[in-house]
């Protein structure tokens, strides 16, 4: 569950029975960075997350300079 980063601490230690700290204590006894498995968590849930849509209709100048650079790639 510590290599997983889909695992919050928060998860193993209501699974097992212990606390947040001490699952961090042996995740630093094991040499597993705490830090590195939040950062691979949050991208994790971003690349999950369903795109946002804003429909928002811009002035035609800057409509125009949108279409000039959809057409040049």
């Amino acid at each position: 569950m510590l290599d997983d980063p889909a695992f919050s601490y928060q998860h193993m230690a209501k699974t097992f029975g212990l606390t947040r700290q001490r699952i961090a204590q042996l995740a630093n006894e094991l040499s597993i960075n705490g830090s590195r498995r939040y950062r691979q968590r949050e991208s994790m849930r971003m690349l999950h997350r369903a795109p946002r849509v804003i429909k928002v209709e811009y002035p035609p100048g800057i409509r125009s300079v949108i279409n000039k650079i959809k057409r040049s790639g």
